[in-house]
Parts: C-alpha cells; structure tokens; sequence
C-alpha cells in the first residue's frame, strides 16, 4: 500500500534485480546481468535514469555473471557515474562441508576482513541471499524482507506496469521460483536465509524479518508487522 512505501522510504532499502524497473527508488539496487543482451540494455537504460535522482541518489552494485566479455561490459558502462555504479564479487561458502553454518561464518569473515576487495558478499545463488549477507556487514540491526514468497513463479508487476513492458520474469509458468528448487551443488534460497537468520542473531545481535504469511519462509522467519 501507500503507507507501507511510505514507511519503507523511512529506512535503508535494497531493490533486487527487475526491482529496478519498479516506481519505487530504493537506495541501493543489486542486479545481476544476464545473457540477454536486450534486457542488460533495459537496466542499462534505467540505471541512467535512475543516475539523475536527487532525493536518494541510489548506487548500483553489478554482478556481471553472463555478462563476461570485456567489450561489451566497456560498452554497457558507457555514460555511467563510476562512483555510483560498481561492479562486485560473492564469495560462496563450501555448502559441502557437514557444519554449513559454520562455512557461511568463515566466509562472512574473511569478506569483512578484505575491505578492500570488490567480493563484497556472500552468496550460493541468489541475489536476495548477497543483499543479506551486505545489509549484515553493514551493521543493520533488522533485516526486513518484502515481496518474497518463492511459492509460485508470479512476480510483483503485471502488463498493466508500463516500467515492465517487454519484461520476462524468466521463470516457468508453474511451480517454486527456480532459486528455491534444490538442484545439485546447490541448496535452495529457503534454506540459506534461514541460516543467514541464525547467523545475524548469533553473531551480529540482528535478525531477518518477513512482511508476509504467504512465504515459504513465513513459517521460519519472525513476522515483521507494518507500523
């Protein structure tokens, strides 16, 4: 609702991936590129856009994934505020080892004791996984997650959104969205946030919250209830 953004516009927020294409500005917005090129463009276009706002001159962390040829990476860059926009690296934790909790630690360690580095998260496979692991390292005392619900593959615009015209959700017509399907060397997002969970309660006197019953986390995760 109106009031929830409003209250949302109180606090430090982190947009994920095609969050960007969304009315709503956050602070920082943490997008990993594709290999489509058409879409790379699109967030290109709306980083541009979104460059010129004054009321919460957001910045822009990249995880170039697909995006691997220098070239084109140069090219996608072009016109771009280089002390806005950044390019980062995840670190990933042995999700092997018996004591995954344990590996997940080490991993935040070692990333808050390289500063200078541009990994500046942790993550297994999901963006929503690296947003935590930063909002952690930056001292955040709650974590509130919105819009997630990981049960089915229907995402937060509709072809009425003229921001989302032209915009796949790439995800099946059906089923869990596909960063909570356990596939092999990997584990599934419902897992590791839940774990992240423990992590800031142990470790960094946080917690992560959720805004809705409707997740496959709501069940796990402390409810975050609206002012």
């Amino acid at each position: 609702t109106i009031k929830n953004f409003d209250e949302m516009n109180k606090y430090f927020s982190i947009g994920i991936n095609k969050w960007i294409f969304h009315d709503f500005i956050t602070n920082c917005y943490m997008i990993e590129l594709t290999a489509d090129d058409n879409l790379n463009e699109k967030f290109r276009a709306r980083i541009l856009v979104l460059l010129r706002n004054t009321s919460k001159s957001p910045i822009f962390l990249i995880y170039r994934s697909r995006l691997s040829d220098p070239i084109k990476l140069q090219k996608w860059m072009r016109g771009m505020n280089s002390k806005r926009v950044f390019f980062y690296e995840y670190l990933r934790p042995d999700i092997f080892k018996k004591n995954v909790k344990r590996e997940f630690v080490k991993s935040l360690r070692f990333i808050e004791k390289n500063i200078n580095s541009n990994v500046l998260t942790l993550g297994v496979g999901a963006t929503i996984e690296r947003a935590i692991s930063l909002t952690l390292s930056l001292g955040y005392r709650r974590l509130i997650i919105l819009g997630v619900d990981l049960k089915d593959t229907k995402y937060f615009w509709t072809d009425k959104d003229i921001n989302f015209k032209e915009i796949s959700t790439d995800q099946k017509n059906v089923g869990y969205h596909r960063t909570a399907i356990r596939v092999l060397g990997s584990l599934p997002v419902q897992e590791t946030i839940v774990i992240l969970d423990k992590i800031a309660r142990e470790f960094y006197d946080s917690r992560i919250l959720i805004s809705t019953n409707k997740s496959m986390l709501s069940s796990d995760l402390e409810k975050y209830n609206w002012k």
